[in-house]
């Protein structure tokens, strides 16, 4: 598998995941969604953050978290993280868009 494949794969499995945790329509939760559009107070992005580290056995970095304004930028911090690679974040954006473009969402 390649890399893009491996980074496509993780957002498609990433996404989900998200929507079954807070609790909203997948079709709802875009790699541009914020936090407030998806309905998250300060707890609620804690306890979501706690979730993606314990669900992919990583620690990630507070400050980046905090930098973190949109969904794909959580997943490429994920991925980063997971990767160790700083690489990796034009792929997965150049992905996300993709996928959205795809979906109709911009």
């Amino acid at each position: 598998m390649t890399r893009k494949q491996i980074i496509e794969s993780a957002w498609v499995n990433f996404r989900p995941m998200i929507a079954r945790y807070i609790d909203v329509d997948l079709h709802l939760v875009a790699g541009e969604s914020t936090w407030e559009e998806l309905g998250l107070d300060s707890l609620d992005f804690v306890e979501m953050i706690m979730m993606v580290e314990e669900e992919f056995n990583v620690e990630l970095s507070e400050r980046e978290v905090d930098d973190a304004k949109t969904l794909g930028d959580l997943h490429i911090l994920l991925m980063r993280t997971i990767q160790g690679d700083r690489e990796v974040a034009i792929t997965i954006r150049n992905t996300i868009n993709t996928r959205c473009s795809l979906c109709g969402r911009s």
